[in-house]
């Protein structure tokens, strides 16, 4: 699984971060499904995207999710753009049109999807992540995109900003900050198009916003285009014939679906009922419960030969030592939470993950009591047993072997080093990307 880039990647113009054969290919795709002359499109389409990637530069699009890796911003939103607009034409627009004024506003309906694509993913950069740079022979500053481009040529780092407590604020605070960049990506003249639709507007703002009614049928151009590319990223099945060569493990994307689980609060950690226990090395997930939910998203993006056994998922993250194997060589441990402030115990059964698997960019808040392992019949395994060590400790020496903090030169002191991401391999080594 992808980390970030260089320490210090240069900040580009929108036209050379678009200029890699790859992207190119997307554009050309992309333009030929568009109704416009060359005139307009380069003086409104293409500088969206543009505008769009200087914007974007090399940040990318989630931090343990799809396209994590450099660039993935723009590559994601190319794809879902390309997707997008191949499927806005299955739409009859504007809807419920008189048959006589479709024609005519069908181009500015695909023009305001379009748009929305562009921006669904943009207040990222806003929310989600910290930007500094620094021009030759200065010190770093921070960035705000609210403010201007980065400017070409200098030096910047990023990290992802440590997510608010309200779970369900945090997974839609970027869409919300994206309206305040969404008039970057317009001309004086595009504008003035749209605005002589307000029924597009109030869709295009809604859906932009993310809020919960509005968006309608542009809403829903945007969600199936999103889908489409984070599903092929992720290796999921999208009806169209893979390149094997580029398949994703699934031990993989079982890792990634839990990672992108934890991270959204859809599963509570430290506290009684909670599903994840998070101590100094180990993070215990309750086993069954846990998988279920893992496996439930998978599906629901599309993945197809998921296991519908939760036992065999257990030996498939064994197999690849993405979690750590008990000392009788078995997926489940058991292991009693004991959490004193709550006067809260309970004995359960575990997955036991290496807290690097689970949270390979950042550092978790730790369980304030303890997580015991214990027998079958309940009673605690000797904290001195050398296979309890062994298998709690095995994997600490190559840890440590490929930890080198990279901290983000922020103008604050208050500078959190980073490790590089750790995933399980086919091997059951352990590799730092």
């Amino acid at each position: 699984m992808p980390t970030l880039g260089p320490i210090h990647p240069i900040a580009l113009t929108g036209a050379d971060l678009l200029n890699t054969p790859a992207r190119q290919s997307l554009i050309s795709k992309i333009k030929r499904l568009v109704s416009a002359t060359d005139v307009v499109w380069n003086r409104h389409y293409l500088y969206a995207i543009q505008q769009f990637a200087e914007l974007a530069q090399n940040l990318p699009a989630s931090e343990i999710h799809h396209h994590s890796e450099q660039g993935g911003l723009i590559d994601h939103t190319l794809e879902a753009l390309h997707a997008g607009v191949r499927i806005s034409h299955g739409y009859i627009l504007p809807p419920n049109a008189e048959p006589e004024n479709i024609g005519p506003s069908a181009d500015r309906w695909r023009f305001g999807a379009f748009i929305a694509i562009l921006a669904h993913d943009l207040g990222k950069i806003v929310t989600d992540l910290e930007v500094v740079y620094r021009a030759p022979n200065t010190t770093f500053q921070q960035w705000f995109p609210w403010y201007g481009n980065l400017p070409a040529g200098v030096e910047y780092q990023f990290r992802f900003r440590k997510k608010i407590e309200n779970t369900r604020l945090a997974k839609t605070l970027h869409e919300k900050s994206g309206m305040s960049l969404l008039p970057r990506l317009l001309t004086p003249e595009a504008t003035k198009w749209l605005f002589s639709d307000m029924e597009l507007v109030s869709q295009l703002f809604s859906t932009v916003s993310h809020s919960t009614f509005g968006g309608h049928v542009i809403a829903e151009i945007v969600s199936t285009a999103d889908g489409a590319s984070v599903s092929k990223n992720l290796g999921a099945n999208t009806g169209k014939k893979a390149d094997h060569s580029l398949a994703v493990p699934l031990h993989e994307k079982l890792v990634v679906s839990l990672r992108k689980l934890v991270a959204d609060g859809d599963l509570i950690r430290n506290k009684p009922g909670a599903a994840l226990w998070v101590t100094d090395e180990c993070t215990w997930v309750v086993s069954k419960a846990t998988i279920e939910a893992v496996r439930a998203q998978l599906l629901n993006e599309g993945h197809s030969g998921i296991p519908k056994s939760v036992v065999t998922i257990f030996g498939i993250l064994k197999d690849h030592e993405c979690i750590v194997a008990t000392p009788e060589g078995d997926s489940v441990w058991y292991a009693e939470i004991d959490d004193p402030a709550k006067n809260w115990r309970q004995k359960l059964t575990f997955l036991c993950f290496k807290n690097e698997i689970i949270w390979p960019t950042s550092q978790p808040d730790l369980f304030d009591g303890t997580v015991t392992p214990i027998d079958r019949k309940g009673n605690p395994l000797a904290e001195d047993q050398p296979q309890v060590k062994e298998a709690i400790e095995s994997q600490v020496a190559a840890d440590k072997s490929l930890e080198s903090a990279v901290s983000l030169p922020c103008p604050e002191p208050t500078t959190v080093p980073k490790k590089p991401t750790k995933t399980c391999k086919p091997d059951g080594s352990r590799e730092g990307r």
